[in-house]
């Protein structure tokens, strides 16, 4: 069990949740004072889309990038698919580069990392 306000991801089979549709659930536990009287964590479902966005939100922010065909085993969706005309529009203004399914932010969207991530949430 993690410590107070701490958040974790919980994957299939090891979720309370049966749901087929969904790739896991997100565990938050609650401020040091519940946390301490015992009180359970918050338990979210996350669906294939969400987890998607979660990964790409907190994976291009890392030198490595997200790996699109380890997303795709976990998630069941081809990202290079889904978002390839952004991806294509992202790299054409040098934010981002796709090179063998390894999506990465260059150093110019590096600077602009907030507005990048955001057009997946909005695509």
């Amino acid at each position: 069990n993690l410590g107070p306000s701490a958040a974790g991801f919980v994957p299939p089979g090891l979720s309370s949740n049966n749901d087929v549709s969904l790739v896991g659930e997100r565990r938050t536990n609650l401020q040091i004072k519940d946390w301490l009287s015992g009180k359970a964590a918050v338990t979210d479902p996350i669906d294939a889309q969400s987890y998607v966005l979660d990964v790409l939100m907190t994976g291009l922010r890392t030198a490595r990038g997200v790996d699109l065909t380890e997303l795709e085993l976990r998630s069941g969706i081809a990202v290079d698919t889904r978002y390839r005309d952004l991806i294509r529009e992202l790299g054409q203004y040098n934010l981002v580069t796709l090179d063998n399914r390894q999506l990465t932010v260059t150093e110019k969207g590096l600077l602009q990392l907030n507005g990048v991530v955001r057009r997946f949430w909005q695509a």
